[in-house]
């Protein structure tokens, strides 16, 4: 039975490298080699304009305007991070892409993007590849700018001495070691900003040295890899500028990782009140964020959170162009 299991998990890691490496949409071949029949392409971050969801009656409308419009496709191999999971069928993956696209307009112009996704692939095709992009690179290959997210964060605020210590106890592998990377991955998947341990003295035990968190996707005007000072400023501005928050901390699927030290979900409907508009005015704001907790040693040594851009912009009171889908 685990010599089963293995074969299976190799030829799904096969058919994953496949399609991670094939523009599947060139060819109808391909399309019938890699995508089972009813196969959904998901674009939960697609800029406004194109469709989200592609299941298997529109498909051909993804098909076709890729092949009019895109040449010289490829995936970086040092880009593409897989991340297994404990169920065979799926699996995540960062990477980027780049290519040659007429989006907009008959010039020729780079796209290049990143990505995170979810990929499930039963029978030896790919039945659902959920890719979350960061909408920026769609918009400035159809020559197009979005504007500016107004950060009203005060720049030159004090930074906090860090509080770094080593962990109590290393526990040994078993229900202990479980229940405590546990407790760390819920500090960003399921935060509880009433657990008065939250900035206890114990804070100081769950990071690495060196940890810093990672907006991949954040709006111009805004910074995607943080440091001391710009995360200060952004928690003062957090703190004065968010009325109320309500992080989906439940109804999510939480996928168990080959690796132990992983932990990625998407949270599905994060929503709160905000004082982004430079009006002063109180809005909505809403997101899908995919989240990305890896430990080192029973400490948090990296964090990623993927929101979508154009949502961060449209509670400024930002009017968002219109990506010129299948122009």
């Amino acid at each position: 039975m685990a010599a089963s299991l293995d074969d299976l998990r190799l030829q799904n890691e096969e058919v994953l490298d496949r399609f991670l490496n094939t523009p599947f949409w060139e060819s109808d071949d391909a399309i019938s080699s890699l995508l089972s029949r009813d196969c959904i392409l998901d674009f939960p971050f697609a800029p406004p304009g194109m469709p989200k969801s592609f299941d298997r009656p529109r498909r051909a409308v993804l098909t076709s305007w890729l092949r009019r419009t895109v040449k010289n496709w490829s995936r970086p191999q040092d880009s593409i991070v897989k991340y297994p999971t404990k169920d065979l069928s799926r699996f995540w993956i960062e990477s980027r892409t780049v290519a040659d696209v007429t989006w907009g307009g008959p010039h020729v112009r780079k796209f290049d993007c990143t990505h995170v996704e979810l990929v499930v692939i039963n029978d030896g095709k790919v039945t659902l590849a959920r890719t979350w992009s960061d909408p920026l690179p769609y918009y400035t290959a159809a020559g197009m700018n979005l504007p500016i997210f107004h950060y009203s964060g005060r720049w030159g605020v004090p930074v906090p001495e860090k509080q770094y210590a080593l962990p109590d106890k290393i526990p040994e592998e078993g229900d202990e070691a479980t229940a405590l990377r546990q407790k760390l991955f819920d500090i960003f998947l399921r935060p509880n900003y009433f657990d008065t341990e939250r900035e206890g003295p114990k804070k100081a035990q769950w990071f690495t040295k060196d940890f810093m968190p990672n907006m991949p996707f954040m709006p111009k005007g805004m910074v995607r890899q943080y440091n001391d000072e710009f995360l200060a400023s952004c928690n003062e501005w957090l703190y004065s500028s968010l009325v109320e928050w309500d992080q989906q901390v439940t109804d999510f699927h939480e996928d168990k990782f080959l690796d132990p030290n992983v932990s990625i979900i998407e949270t599905n409907g994060s929503r709160g009140l905000a004082k982004w508009d430079p009006s002063g005015a109180v809005s909505g704001y809403f997101n899908d964020y995919v989240i990305m907790v890896k430990l080192e040693d029973f400490q948090i040594a990296e964090v990623k959170e993927w929101l979508d851009p154009v949502n961060k912009l449209l509670a400024a009171g930002t009017m968002v162009p219109c990506f010129p889908f299948f122009y």
